[in-house]
Formats: C-alpha cells, structure tokens, sequence
C-alpha cells in the first residue's frame, strides 16, 4: 500500500433498530424513542477525514434526545427538509438552515416523517483556533444561522462525499482526497458560522425551554427503573405544571404524560 494511501475511513450501514442507529453515531450521545409502530429504517454513512468527520443519514419518524461530545462542535443541515419534518432543540428546521452545536450541547430531535440530514463535527480545538470565541457556541450551547447562504455548499459536500462513499469509497484511502475534502468541509463551515446566528428575544427563550427539558431528563435518568408522575416533576425542578408542560410540548410536541408513556414503553423494550 502507497503510504499516502490507508483502509477507506468509512463506516456504511443499514440499520433497522433505532438503538443500533444511536450507538453507531459518531461525536454524540443520542437515544432514539420510536414514535410509532411502523418499523424503523434508517441508513448512515460515517466518514473520518481527520480533523473533521461527516456523517449522512436517513432515518424515519422518532424522537431523540442526548447531547455532542465534550470535544466537538457539529454542523446539522437537512438534506431533503420540507416544512414541519424537523424539530430540533424546539426549533423547526427549514431547508436552508444550519444549526451549530457547541461541545456538550443538547441534541433534542422530533422527526415526524422520514428525512435525510447532515452532520459535519470539528474538534474543539480546530475550531477554536480558526475562529473568535464569539462566533461560536459556548460549551452546552447552540446557534441556528436561518436561511443561510452557505448551506448549499455543506449540503453539497455531504451529498457528494456520501455517494462516493457508496460507488468508489476506495478513493477515501488516498490523503490528497481526505485532505482536499476536509479542506473544503472547513471552509463551507466557516461560511457557515460566519452567517448571522438568530439571536432575539424569542431564541433566547427556546433556550431556556432546552434547558428545563434537559434538568427533566437528568431527573428522569436519575429514577430510570422508578415510577415518575408529574407531581414528582414538578417537586424536583420547581418550576409551575404548566410551564414545564409547554417546555416539552415546544421539544417533543407533545404533553409530559404522553412523552412518560413514551419513554415508559422504550424502556419496557431495552
């Protein structure tokens, strides 16, 4: 073998079982809840090109729920979005908007119907180096750039990158390959964030809503094989019924009872 050539750094696979899906991901500690009983199909595509690495995936409808590596920031752009498909962090994801995660920031998806995204992660320090500390998300902290004109190039760059993955991934051995397209990974992401992030009143509350969903869930984690009803909620977060009730609805799109029972049944089947 050619020393600027090593295995194709790829990882391709169709996955059937939602928990397979969220072990498989990359940079991102994510669990999966089905929505309904229809049977979950889902493909991924992982690609290491070094500082940065890509994952293209398709999946069908869920709910998911973690949070990025302590050491990464993540781009998250749709690849085939139509209106009302994507809720990310209580925030409706439109086709030409990029979402940028800070290390250890919240991943709170509802999917209502399946779709194809992007995923591109950046090591802290790559990130850090190229940009000022106020461009990008603080640690457990997110930005969304609206309609932003670089993500036809991101989106771009994952499509090509996946269906070469599946027709020559043989080319991914070669370093000026791997190189040119990290290369262009960071430039498309620099684009990106350089976009105006949405900032007003209204973001700032969704910021809020994510965090008092994420103390639930810690609260949740903490009694995993014990009964929880919404008094217990309440109790432990200190915060009004109601208030907690319109957190979750905005995340999960739907009540704190229903999103229990939900997470009742996935744990009934782990």
């Amino acid at each position: 073998m050619d020393r600027n050539e090593i295995p194709p750094p790829i990882q391709s696979m169709s996955i059937s079982d939602p928990d397979h899906l969220a072990a498989a991901l990359l940079d991102a500690q994510v669990e999966y809840l089905r929505l309904g009983p229809e049977p979950f199909v889902a493909t991924l595509t992982a690609i290491d090109l070094g500082p940065v690495r890509l994952q293209i995936a398709a999946d069908h409808a869920h709910i998911s729920r973690g949070s990025v590596a302590s050491d990464r920031f993540v781009l998250m752009v749709g690849l085939n979005l139509t209106e009302e498909r994507a809720l990310l962090n209580g925030v409706q994801i439109r086709q030409r908007d990029v979402v940028h995660l800070g290390p250890g920031a919240p991943v709170t998806a509802r999917i209502v119907a399946p779709i194809e995204w992007g995923a591109l992660s950046i090591r802290a320090d790559a990130m850090q180096a190229a940009l000022p500390a106020e461009s990008i998300p603080q640690d457990e902290k997110f930005l969304l750039h609206q309609d932003c004109a670089a993500h036809s190039a991101l989106a771009g760059l994952m499509r090509e990158a996946g269906i070469m993955a599946r027709r020559d991934p043989a080319r991914f051995s070669l370093s000026s390959v791997r190189k040119a397209m990290a290369e262009d990974a960071l430039r498309f992401s620099m684009a990106a964030v350089g976009h105006p992030p949405w900032m007003d009143a209204s973001f700032r509350a969704v910021q809020r809503r994510v965090a008092l969903v994420r103390q639930m869930e810690a609260f949740l984690a903490s009694r995993m094989h014990e009964p929880v009803y919404s008094e217990d909620l309440q109790q432990a977060l200190g915060v009004p019924m109601l208030t907690l009730h319109n957190a979750v609805v905005a995340l999960h799109g739907m009540s704190v009872h229903r999103y229990l029972r939900l997470r009742r049944l996935h744990l009934a089947r782990a």
